[in-house]
């Protein structure tokens, strides 16, 4: 299921816990599980990776999308 990771700031009908990072090119694709037990992706630019300080294990509010972004540069395990 695709999702935005929402600013912390933000209201959150549901939330996700992150149990991965992958950096990709100019992205960081991100595998959470929501509360329900649904698997989720998501995708987010390094630097939005970087000011929201997530890592693994996290918690975050998240909106469902209809498509996720394209994400097609080889990816490379990003160390949290």
């Amino acid at each position: 299921m695709p999702v935005a990771i929402l600013d912390p700031r933000e209201r959150a009908g549901r939330e996700g816990l992150i149990e991965d990072l992958t950096r990709r090119d100019r992205r960081v694709d991100v595998t959470l599980v929501l509360d329900d037990g649904v698997r989720a992706e998501a995708c987010l630019e390094p630097d939005e990776l970087v000011w929201l300080g997530l890592r693994r294990g996290d918690i975050v509010g998240v909106r469902p999308l209809s498509a996720l972004p394209c994400c097609d540069a080889p990816a490379l395990l990003l160390s949290a």
